[in-house]
């Protein structure tokens, strides 16, 4: 047996042994730590660090043991308890489960069955290390929930089956953000990121690459990393879960696929809002009062400068409560290489035969619009005003428009933002009406007693000669008929209608006096900053982005922390056709599965036998049919030997239909494209020969 090698001399630990009997362990740590930090140019330096000691451990050790103390170990360097070694690069950092039990059974996991898996951290000053994440697993063995899936637990949440489930201790658990996937990030680096991004805006690519170029000058890095867009799905992820909980929920279950995290954040979006629209609509009751003129009045107003790429079909439908129907547009982003999403790749063939008569109707358009200008309208209903200020665009120039026309926010004049939507046509009459009706069912009772809107006077003309006729009675429309009208102090100059004047003054409605009315323009001058950001984000992205801005936005106005929790789940309504896009894209969803399937069974009984069964298709006497519908290039090719032991497929819906032949929708496409392509080398051929005259 080898002899034990000591590392101390017997009057060394003598020493030590001393010392020990006059302090604690965690107590002469303390004391070492502090005087290896404290200036030594301080004239009271012992004095100081005494009394510092002696009130943080209860204690009443003199000045003389203290300066004893300190004097031994800076002598004896080697003795000393503090170490000048760079752990984070010598070990590799750790994440630990954010608790040891099962949720489900209650059994208390054994590390036995804990797993690790490498992940690559992302930290404060651009700096990335190694990070082993270690998780534990429970099968519920031996209990009563045997049948319940096994589930594993994770350093944030908790997963079981394709479901995430995070709560507000396990989110905030460590200083380290794990969320799923092989990428951690520390926690203060989203904070940080928030904070930066409240205060001047900036993107995810500008913010990596001053990480970078920090890492890279500081000696951590050799070479610049691209991680913008894992720092965007961790600023999205992680943002959302925190509403969740912030305004009451105990539980917020995600998808375990990264991938599928887009979709559900849009699936949710209407949910999410109605919280925003609830909580920030009584932030006065939950938060208290902003001032004596908190939520006096709520401003609308519109914001064109974040205009995003959207699809052009501009014909897209919806019915609320109050409208039977409402043109909205279509909210996705076109796909590459084509102005149209998706779902709308018919219109492509609708566009270009539109555009044709459009050229010839374009002096007759001209004409009618003049003649709309100066004609004198009659006085019905409210004595129609004369004012000029309409916001709405002709079709003609919304139908070809690729973007978006930005967004409308409601704002208090205390500049808390308690509502918004994106506008995908222009900022007309019936879309801010429709929003102002989901903002008082959201707000549940809690709507400002007044509204503020440059356009006003044409507002409360429509709804008060529309109401009852083809704008419905409803709870929420009756409250905003008795609401009472202005425009904002610097838009009312522009007005020159004599019903206008002497209505929508804001001077004389006392509910205005001393009120800022102009709230949402100096909100506006805010979120211009924001316009590369939000014109570059996707159609999944884009409303629940706007969310989380405005709703720290409002933390930070608030002076509230995000972390803190309103319990106001139970409270919140539930409200419909609060988020348009949402509902106009889950109607044109509908709608096209619908004729997806009814196009799909027309074309299989349109169909002749041999191409429905593969066998008939190789027989001896199979000749090509002059009706056929398929191409030669889409014929589906059998070995003999196989087709023995197959049996005709069943007619299923177009989802578990083998693909024998081609999808009528892509049938359809593809003759669409053709034509779209055959009328654009008319075009250009047109265009060639009349530069050829132009030139002559």
């Amino acid at each position: 047996m080898s002899e034990t090698n000591y590392h101390c001399t017997d009057q060394e630990i003598k020493q030590i042994v001393y010392f020990l009997r006059l302090f604690r362990p965690n107590e002469l740590g303390f004391l070492l730590n502090i005087g290896s930090k404290w200036s030594r140019y301080d004239p009271n330096r012992l004095e100081r660090i005494t009394f510092l000691f002696n009130s943080t451990f209860k204690t009443n050790q003199p000045v003389n043991i203290v300066q004893h103390t300190l004097t031994f170990f800076d002598r004896n360097r080697s003795l000393s308890f503090n170490h000048n070694f760079p752990l984070n690069e010598i070990a590799v950092q750790q994440l630990d489960p954010f608790r040891s039990d099962c949720p489900v059974c209650g059994n208390n996991l054994h590390l036995i069955a804990a797993s690790v898996q490498l992940v690559k951290m992302y930290c404060l000053k651009g700096r990335m290390i190694e990070t082993r994440v270690f998780s534990v697993t429970c099968s519920h063995n031996q209990t009563s929930h045997t049948k319940e899936p096994p589930i594993s637990i994770y350093p944030n949440f908790i997963r079981q089956g394709s479901l995430d489930t995070w709560t507000s201790d396990s989110l905030n658990s460590g200083d380290f953000v794990y969320l799923g996937g092989r990428h951690a990030f520390e926690r203060a680096l989203i904070e940080g990121y928030t904070c930066q991004l409240l205060g001047s805006p900036s993107s995810w690519n500008k913010a990596v690459d001053g990480w970078n170029l920090e890492a890279f000058n500081s000696g951590s890095a050799e070479k610049r990393n691209s991680w913008q867009l894992r720092l965007s799905l961790a600023f999205m992820k992680y943002k959302t879960i925190q509403f969740d909980l912030c305004v009451g929920n105990t539980v917020v279950n995600v998808p375990s696929s990264i991938g599928a995290f887009d979709q559900w954040a849009w699936d949710t979006i209407p949910d999410r809002l109605v919280s925003f629209v609830y909580l920030w609509s009584n932030h006065a009751s939950l938060m208290g009062a902003c001032g004596i003129d908190c939520c006096r009045c709520i401003v609308m107003d519109g914001h064109q400068k974040c205009r995003r790429r959207v699809c052009r079909a501009k014909q897209v439908m919806v019915s609320t409560e109050e409208f039977d129907s409402l043109k909205i547009g279509c909210c996705r982003t076109p796909i590459r290489g084509s102005q149209y999403c998706e779902l709308h790749q018919d219109q492509h063939l609708v566009d270009d035969l539109s555009s044709s008569s459009i050229g010839q109707n374009k002096q007759h358009s001209s004409l009618s619009t003049y003649r709309q200008k100066w004609r004198r309208r009659s006085h019905i209903g409210l004595d129609a005003t004369s004012c000029r200020t309409r916001k709405s665009k002709p079709d003609a120039y919304v139908n070809r428009c690729s973007r978006s026309f930005g967004l409308i926010a409601g704002v208090t004049n205390c500049k808390i933002i308690v509502t918004f939507s994106e506008l995908f046509r222009c900022e007309t009459l019936r879309e801010i009406l429709s929003l102002l009706f989901s903002t008082i069912r959201a707000s549940d009772g809690c709507f400002p007693p007044t509204v503020v809107y440059d356009d006003g006077c044409h507002l409360a003309e429509y709804l008060q000669n529309h109401f009852d006729v083809d704008l419905a009675v409803t709870p929420a429309s009756m409250v905003l008929k008795r609401t009472p009208f202005s425009i904002d102090r610097v838009h009312f100059k522009n007005h020159v209608g004599r019903w206008c004047r002497k209505n929508m003054n804001p001077d004389n409605n006392r509910l205005l006096d001393g009120v800022n009315t102009e709230a949402a323009e100096q909100l506006f001058s805010w979120l211009k900053g924001y316009a590369n950001i939000l014109s570059c984000l996707g159609w999944r992205r884009s409303a629940s982005f706007m969310l989380i801005l405005f709703h720290n936005k409002n933390l930070e106005r608030k002076n509230v922390r995000p972390t803190r929790t309103f319990e106001i789940i139970s409270k919140i309504p539930q409200v419909k056709n609060i988020c348009l896009a949402h509902v106009a894209d889950s109607t044109t969803l509908s709608d096209m599965k619908i004729k997806n399937r009814t196009d799909h069974l027309d074309l299989v009984h349109q169909m002749p036998a041999q191409h429905l069964n593969p066998a008939m298709a190789l027989a001896p006497t199979t000749s090509k049919s002059s009706d056929n519908v398929l191409s030669n290039d889409t014929t589906v090719c059998h070995k003999p030997d196989e087709l023995s032991s197959k049996r005709d497929p069943p007619l299923l819906p177009p989802e578990t239909t083998p693909s024998l032949f081609h999808n009528p929708w892509t049938v359809i496409a593809n003759t669409i494209r053709e034509d779209a392509q055959k009328i654009q080398r008319i075009k250009l051929s047109n265009y060639r020969r009349n530069a050829k005259r132009w030139r002559k």
